[in-house]
């Protein structure tokens, strides 16, 4: 983490703040990165005083900011000088002074989801340097700019801004509910997918006969476990794709569209789906 941290300071710092300000740190609920052998809460109050927090321990010091970029911090077990601080979008990279190689990493809670420092970084570098091409989606991918085109074209070679490349990836999110596959740089796939709750868990489904409702190939996995999917499901919260789905050992075998087909066949799905279930149940019973 620290050293692809310290390959991406040069364009962190293209669009950062500088450490100047007592408005950059009060109010804000701060993560010192590994500090001490884990993540600590840090808490910099108006009044100069600095609370740490670790696993429901609370150390009380204080903080100042000195003229010149610096900032002095002070607990019970540490007394430091930091300097040359940039901010960039809820995260605090500094240096311990003196230190040339050193690199401390402060990120505030509230703006980063899940404490995913990196996930988040790249995101939102991405959106300052992103490069739009027409015809084409734009889509950043494990570090990586691609561009996809905007229509399904399977079989077509993916460019990245440093050129070919042979690369694979799954489950490329593109807009308007669809995505696409990627197996040694050629899309493989174009696909819909969404996701439904159902028992507690969140289930992906990548449909991929995107059109053909009466065929609608594709896969249904719980993001959240390694249990097999099987049930009759009905979705409702996704404009791109509504109807009635019903998925055998995480396969989907059939699919009603809710703004083509009649009330009677949402019944006989319901009831196939039904058989379905009761036949697995059977097998497992019988085991």
């Amino acid at each position: 983490m620290i050293d692809w941290i310290r390959n991406i300071v040069p364009r962190i710092r293209n669009y950062s703040t500088d450490l100047n300000r007592i408005e950059t740190l009060v109010d804000k609920t701060w993560i010192w990165h590994e500090f001490q052998d884990g993540h600590s809460t840090f808490h910099f109050l108006r009044d100069g005083r600095l609370l740490i927090t670790k696993s429901g321990d609370v150390d009380e010091g204080f903080w100042e900011l000195i003229p010149g970029g610096l900032l002095h911090i002070k607990g019970t077990n540490f007394n430091y000088m930091l300097n040359q601080g940039i901010l960039f979008k809820g995260v605090l990279l500094i240096k311990k002074q003196g230190v040339a190689d050193s690199l401390e990493i402060f990120y505030d809670e509230a703006e980063i989801p899940g404490r995913d420092l990196k996930a988040y970084l790249n995101e939102k570098i991405n959106e300052l340097e992103m490069i739009h091409k027409p015809g084409f989606y734009t889509v950043f991918f494990d570090g990586l700019q691609l561009f996809i085109p905007e229509n399904p074209v399977v079989g077509r070679q993916i460019k990245e801004l440093t050129g070919y490349s042979v690369v694979t990836y799954n489950f490329i999110k593109l807009p308007n509910s669809k995505a696409c596959d990627i197996e040694n740089g050629i899309i493989l796939r174009y696909y819909l997918y969404t996701h439904i709750t159902a028992d507690n868990h969140t289930i992906l489904l990548k449909i991929y006969n995107n059109f053909d409702w009466s065929n609608p190939e594709g896969t249904a996995e719980y993001i959240d476990s390694s249990s097999i999917v099987n049930g009759v499901f009905s979705i409702s919260d996704n404009s791109d794709i509504q109807g009635v789905i019903t998925i055998n050992n995480g396969n989907i075998i059939s699919l009603a569209n809710l703004d083509t087909e009649e009330n009677s066949t949402f019944i006989i799905l319901l009831l196939v789906g039904a058989a379905v279930l009761l036949t697995v149940l059977i097998g497992y019973l019988l085991r």
